[in-house]
């Protein structure tokens, strides 16, 4: 009597979680929940084990023009969905992330393009909705809130560095270091959301800190 009492209990909460999918992640889990909270609910969502306590993190740059969104806007409002992707392959790469994932913060399109921080994600992707709304400068006509063609994440503030790594500076180490020279930031210089290895955070990372102790980059 008791494992069926117990059965009856479980099958309510495993019906919610399969029906929690077509509700979306921005409708279950509030802007107010923190970090943690909101990796616990993806989790389950996913239908992944409570024992995946520490899943590997992968990393990502994102890019962001500073004039209309900067690395101050995003450190003042902490979090910010990361919307207006209209590239199958960077959607591809929004799709990937997950929560706890951190990503590069890169300034383009203006006087000195650069990485400039970092940011994590703290919601996977969902629905765009500046797709299908008709007012709103990223509108795409063959999109519905039903059909909905596009991705966003949203994402967290991470860091603001003290010196940026800029794009001549990786280009510099390019000649020389291989890691650096095969970044898709130097070969697929039109996406606005690329994966970066491991190796490539480690070595770009490794040149923050030379700069941050006032070497040149450029010698």
């Amino acid at each position: 009597e008791m494992l069926v009492m117990a059965f009856m209990v479980l099958v309510p909460c495993i019906s919610t979680a399969s029906s929690s999918r077509t509700l979306g992640v921005r409708a279950l889990i509030p802007s107010t929940v923190t970090p943690l909270r909101m990796a616990t609910s993806q989790t389950f969502q996913k239908g992944e084990s409570s024992s995946s306590k520490n899943p590997p993190i992968n990393h990502f740059l994102i890019k962001s023009e500073p004039r209309e969104f900067s690395i101050h806007h995003l450190q003042q409002h902490f979090r910010e969905e990361w919307d207006g992707v209209r590239n199958h392959e960077a959607k591809k790469h929004l799709r990937a992330m997950k929560v706890g994932d951190l990503c590069w913060f890169y300034h383009s399109s203006c006087k000195t393009p650069a990485v400039v921080g970092t940011c994590r994600v703290a919601r996977t992707a969902a629905p765009d909705a500046t797709a299908y709304d008709p007012k709103h400068e990223n509108y795409d006509s063959k999109s519905t809130k039903e059909n909905c063609r596009w991705d966003s994440v949203l994402v967290e503030f991470d860091s603001h560095w003290d010196v940026e790594v800029t794009l001549k500076e990786l280009r510099h180490h390019a000649i020389k270091d291989p890691v650096i020279s095969g970044m898709l930031l130097l070969k697929r210089s039109r996406l606005s959301v690329l994966p970066v290895t491991s190796q490539e955070w480690s070595a770009v990372h490794a040149l923050k800190e030379r700069k941050e102790r006032g070497e040149d980059l450029m010698a």
